[in-house]
């Protein structure tokens, strides 16, 4: 345990008053990987301090009181707590797809969404209806499939790559995770077919950006999909 390392890439955090919040994210190299990261406010104090981890990069944390909370991540990862994070219990979700934020409104409602249009959901009780039979759908299937970016993470540069299965209008964007656009890679109607396309991690002034985490969306006719990357300078 201790202070959150400098060189953490932060992806949410949630503050419930000001002297209880979370944050999570992921911690590592291009050479070493990626692994999750738990961390949260001391008060007083006023830093994060780093309580636990993940096999997977965690994208997004959600706590309705101080004791009960969930985390989710990348390869369907869900961790959860009714202890206020002295203890995380791994939670099976049905998919292996990266699961990027989750929302509850009481503790028997929530919703987790992730890639490919992934949706789950519970009425029943909290995180342990995720582990039956969540809705887990597919929002284009009949119109294109956007794959994940490699490598990833990255530097200097990335490919993007995704079909087509229709002719349709194709418009592909990188932005930050604040949701300024860093640079538009594709404006155009395409055939059906496969299409690779390189970020080389410039804006559309062509000057490097720093690193962190992006996004990349693909819109295709009226269906849109995001995926994150990450760049490390």
């Amino acid at each position: 345990l201790g202070p959150i390392a400098e060189d953490t890439y932060h992806l949410s955090i949630q503050f419930l008053s000001p002297s209880f919040g979370w944050v999570v994210g992921s911690y590592g190299d291009l050479f070493l990987g990626y692994t999750g990261v738990i961390a949260q406010w001391q008060s007083p104090g006023g830093y994060f301090d780093y309580v636990g981890g993940s096999s997977f990069s965690l994208n997004s944390v959600c706590f309705i009181t101080t004791l009960k909370g969930w985390i989710v991540g990348d390869n369907g990862s869900i961790l959860s707590t009714t202890d206020g994070g002295s203890n995380w219990e791994t939670q099976v979700s049905g998919t292996e797809r990266d699961l990027q934020d989750i929302v509850f409104i009481n503790d028997t409602t929530g919703w987790a969404i992730g890639n490919n249009g992934t949706i789950l959901s519970t009425k029943s009780g909290g995180l342990v209806a995720i582990e039956d039979k969540l809705s887990s759908i597919s929002m284009h299937p009949e119109s294109f499939v956007l794959h994940g970016n490699f490598p990833n993470p990255f530097n200097p540069s990335t490919t993007i790559r995704y079909e087509l299965f229709k002719p349709a209008n194709v418009l592909l964007i990188i932005f930050d995770l604040l949701g300024n656009e860093i640079k538009t890679l594709v404006q155009s109607r395409q055939n059906a077919g496969e299409y690779n396309w390189v970020w080389d991690g410039t804006n559309g002034e062509n000057m490097p950006v720093s690193s962190g985490v992006y996004i990349y969306q693909l819109s295709v006719d009226q269906h849109i999909e995001s995926k994150k990357m990450l760049l490390v300078r």
